[in-house]
């Protein structure tokens, strides 16, 4: 298990990265299901690995940005600025995984 999580927090900044391009892909289409959608995943499955893998601030700060993408998946229609606080929480993450 060891290694597992040393492999995992080793690839977490890829991660992130790759969460910041699903959320640019949500301002330049605010209005599109399916890129939120995409967020809202790969958000979700970043807070239970990083429970799993021994990282409970981390899970915890990206739970909170995944009810909040929840919100925002209610709204009929969005636009970029609705994900303003979005970009916030992402930006807060730790590369590191620790704070």
């Amino acid at each position: 298990m060891a290694a597992l999580r040393a492999d995992w927090r080793a690839h977490l900044p890829d991660r992130l990265h790759e969460l910041r391009a699903a959320l640019d892909a949500c301002r330049a289409a605010p209005a599109d299901a399916g890129a939120i959608e995409d967020l809202h995943r790969r958000v979700h499955t970043l807070a239970g690995a990083a429970g799993t893998f021994g990282l409970p601030q981390l899970s915890t700060q990206a739970k909170a940005l995944e009810h909040g993408l929840e919100a925002l998946m209610e709204r009929p229609a969005r636009t970029a600025a609705d994900f303003d606080t979005a970009q916030a929480a992402l930006d807060a993450l730790p590369a590191s995984g620790e704070a």
